[in-house]
């Protein structure tokens, strides 16, 4: 698969996997996001020397963004910095396209009021309420932040500042993830559901190491 179309997959996946759940929510509580918030900064772009708009990149200028900055030997320093580099860019410019084309506009207000709910969730015994579309966009764009996560924990791998179990570095190291496969199907399961964030973080990570 091309690595542009990989790319775009990762945004079309994130769009199909904002998701559904019943029932309704009579607490109006809001917590607020604050100002490193993305639906702030779109809100109010004036407050900000820098807005979602910045450095944002196609599918085809991140493609010959990774073939350039991939080219230094695993696990070296250089090699460590381009993949923030382009980690950075690429998560940057999926979430903004995402939040873009999302099929229900994000709306800050039922987020925030989302995200007080799952802060008490816990305490309370019931999960919230994502009945509200608005609520949930705003989720997918808000917490996008954590596919960095997971594909900063693939590229990793390569790092000798970070120790892994053998199991764990033969598996990756043998997987399409880190550009080690014949091109086969390669299949991802995430146990803790979302919209889809692990399939971007493993996009991202394989986009970066496949060359």
């Amino acid at each position: 698969m091309a690595k542009p179309l990989l790319l775009s997959l990762a945004l079309t996946t994130l769009q199909l996997h904002v998701f559904v759940t019943n029932g309704f929510s009579a607490s109006t509580v809001q917590k607020r996001s604050g100002r490193n918030s993305f639906l702030q900064k779109h809100e109010q772009p004036h407050s900000y020397k820098r807005t979602p708009k910045h450095n944002i990149l196609s599918p085809d200028e991140l493609h010959n963004l990774a073939i350039s900055l991939s080219k230094r030997k695993p696990g070296s320093n250089g090699f460590n910095r381009g993949w923030i580099q382009y980690r950075t860019a690429a998560l940057d410019s999926i979430r903004y396209h995402l939040y873009t084309n999302l099929p229900h506009p994000a709306e800050k207000a039922n987020f925030e009021e989302l995200f007080f709910n799952l802060g008490v969730a816990a305490d309370r015994g019931v999960m919230p309420c994502f009945a509200n579309a608005g609520a949930r966009s705003g989720y997918a764009v808000e917490f996008f932040c954590r596919a960095k996560n997971l594909a900063d924990l693939f590229a990793d791998t390569f790092n000798s500042h970070y120790e892994f179990p053998e199991y764990w570095l033969e598996g990756l190291r043998d997987s399409p993830i880190l550009g080690s496969s014949d091109g086969g199907a390669y299949s991802v399961v995430s146990l803790g559901g979302g919209p889809g964030f692990d399939y971007v973080s493993s996009a991202v990570a394989t986009s970066f190491c496949s060359y």
